[in-house]
């Protein structure tokens, strides 16, 4: 299985796969899961507001 992620704001390819992931450090990884949470949060705030 291939795993795309798109990152926004950190000093990491646009879109990096599984391999390129596990030459991370920690810190990046917690980075990355970090701006992920950030991006979803956001997302379901703006499904919200067009469900209304």
């Amino acid at each position: 299985m291939e795993w795309t992620i798109t990152i926004m704001n950190l000093n990491v390819p646009q879109q990096i796969d599984r391999k390129s992931l596990n030459q991370l450090s920690k810190e990046e990884l917690v980075d990355i899961i970090i701006e992920q949470a950030i991006v979803i949060q956001q997302l379901q705030a703006t499904i919200e507001e067009l469900k209304q």
